[in-house]
């Protein structure tokens, strides 16, 4: 059966650290693994990241885009974005459902340096948005 696994948290939670393990620990399994995020539409080919407030609704159209393709042909798939209210997973859960894939909703709580070097003001902006999800597992 296919999975979806949908990481969420602020910057610095620890998302992308988590997304790389679990690929590591599906790929020892034989699985076929991919991982997105929308920060990977603001990273051009050289690896620079150039993140674009005006294009924020886009890159996420492109994660979702690129999360619905990926659950066609992959065993696992994870999407690791902010992901702050639950209108926001339930996307993601909604194109998991789609795709008959088993849906595991992770909230990242560790307090790591943002590579992103988000202001500290915003951080707390965005913890006081964070929204409970039901059934989630809080790491």
């Amino acid at each position: 059966m296919k999975k979806l696994i949908i990481l969420r948290g602020i910057p610095g939670s620890g998302k992308t650290t988590h997304a790389r393990e679990l690929m590591q620990y599906y790929i020892k399994e034989d699985k076929t693994v991919t991982h997105f995020e929308a920060d990977m539409f603001f990273t051009k080919p050289d690896g620079t990241y150039d993140w674009k407030p005006s294009l924020i609704g886009v890159a996420h159209k492109w994660c979702q885009d690129k999360v619905r393709n990926a659950l066609n042909t992959s065993d696992v798939v994870i999407v690791a974005n902010t992901s702050l209210t639950k209108a926001e997973v339930d996307t993601y859960v909604e194109i998991g459902k789609a795709a008959g894939a088993d849906i595991a909703i992770q909230r990242l709580t560790g307090n790591y340096q943002n590579v992103h070097k988000v202001p500290d003001e915003t951080l707390q902006k965005m913890k006081e948005k964070l929204q409970d999800y039901p059934g989630e597992i809080i790491l």
